[in-house]
């Protein structure tokens, strides 16, 4: 079930400040939406699974994670910030998680042309 609120949401959420991590942080703790998840249960290392060109080995170790819920439509959202290891080239990761979607394609337009409001590429 496709829900048009969700990548404007990903979008205002985490790419605050252009991807900063501060700032996404910030927006999120700042927020009356959102409430933190007192000890994160997400399986980080679960989306290595998800088919990508970047390096998801970095998953494996987080420096820390933390995780938030918020009820969009009926739906329990669950967003999780994570800070990773400075040797890699990624320094945090900011994800959304939604239930009962199945497929990501009819999202990936969206995506591409919010994550272009940014400079970066949504593929």
């Amino acid at each position: 079930m496709e829900d048009a609120t969700l990548v404007p949401l990903f979008a205002e959420t985490c790419t605050r400040g252009g991807v900063n991590a501060d700032a996404i942080l910030a927006g999120v703790t700042g927020s009356t939406d959102w409430t933190e998840v007192a000890a994160p249960t997400v399986n980080l290392r679960g989306l290595e699974q998800v088919p990508s060109r970047l390096m998801t080995s970095a998953l494996r170790r987080p420096e820390s994670v933390r995780q938030w819920r918020r009820t969009v439509n009926g739906r329990e959202l669950t967003l999780v910030i994570a800070r990773l290891p400075d040797r890699g080239a990624y320094r945090h990761v900011c994800a959304l998680f939604a239930p009962d979607i199945r497929y990501g394609w009819p999202y990936f337009d969206a995506f591409e042309e919010a994550m272009e409001g940014i400079s970066l590429s949504g593929k």
